[in-house]
């Protein structure tokens, strides 16, 4: 799964319990607002608003966040300037990161880019191996951290299924994904926690 799935599957997560909620799809791949428009044309519920926005990011941003709950951020990898131009009002920044090393590379790039950002910055780690335990993750969880990066104690495994929710549908709406529900479901918890630890800090 990619940050675009991340990001829908977070933002209708948080839909399903009744917060207000928005998507900013700020990557030329449009990827979240293709998700948005399948979702809407097969009127599914709840119904999640998705903004394409391609310049002045945070202003937009800042404005939405009056009126909702949460606002979920898809931004392309490539658009530094808009990465941290983002990250700066926000109270959470998450990384996807696969195993493989040119996307440890490219993870560890961004994270440079973002090291003066005084909010939360977490890598969660993406398409490891089933079990969390699995040498493979926990080799790139210690790179992380011996790196000094904050890393998400959830993981998301490699699983067919993900390959399912680019039609309007989050993970935890389509049939037979249960493991990859709870999965899904951790990290979600996870960043309730991480913001709420944030904000009473």
């Amino acid at each position: 799964m990619a940050k675009s799935t991340m990001a829908v599957c977070l933002a209708t997560l948080a839909a399903s319990e009744g917060a207000s909620v928005v998507i900013v799809d700020a990557d030329d791949k449009g990827t979240s607002t293709d998700w948005g428009n399948a979702r809407s044309e097969d009127g599914v519920e709840p119904a999640i608003n998705v903004v394409g926005v391609m310049r002045q990011c945070a202003r937009t941003i800042a404005a939405l966040a009056r009126e909702y709950d949460l606002v979920v951020v898809d931004i392309g990898a490539g658009n530094k300037a808009v990465i941290k131009e983002c990250a700066e009002i926000s109270n959470l920044v998450l990384l996807p990161c696969g195993p493989m090393q040119p996307e440890i590379s490219r993870t560890v790039q961004t994270l440079a880019l973002l090291q003066d950002v005084q909010v939360p910055v977490y890598v969660l780690l993406n398409r490891v191996a089933l079990h969390p335990r699995a040498k493979e993750t926990q080799f790139v969880r210690q790179q992380f951290r011996d790196a000094g990066v904050k890393v998400f104690e959830a993981v998301l495994p490699r699983r067919k299924i993900w390959e399912a929710t680019g039609n309007g549908l989050a993970i935890h709406e389509l049939p037979g994904a249960d493991p990859a529900v709870v999965e899904m479901r951790a990290v979600y918890d996870e960043v309730v926690r991480r913001i709420s630890e944030t904000e009473a800090a």
